[in-house]
């Protein structure tokens, strides 16, 4: 589940970045599937700058920036784990 998690962010943080020049852009979208399996209650959205040299989750206001790199194996999986620990330890 993890690379499967890991996969989908890889493909939206390439689809949320577009090229615009100038200072680099922040692009965030909501994301319904990643929010149905790690925290059904919870609104997760994924943010990517148009680089990819960063990229975070945010949920409940809150920003959990992803470590490693988009191509990584590992890529995002620090935060998939606190937020499903935190969302699961709540129950």
């Amino acid at each position: 589940m993890k690379k499967f998690l890991a996969l989908m962010l890889f493909a939206l943080s390439t689809f949320l970045l577009v090229s615009c020049g100038g200072e680099e852009e922040v692009k965030c979208q909501y994301d319904p599937q990643m929010s149905d399996l790690i925290c059904p209650d919870k609104k997760i959205t994924v943010c990517a700058t148009e680089s990819e040299d960063q990229v975070w989750i945010k949920i409940d206001d809150k920003k959990y920036k992803c470590d490693g790199g988009v191509e990584d194996d590992g890529f995002c999986e620090n935060v998939i784990d606190k937020l499903y620990n935190e969302c699961h330890n709540n129950d």
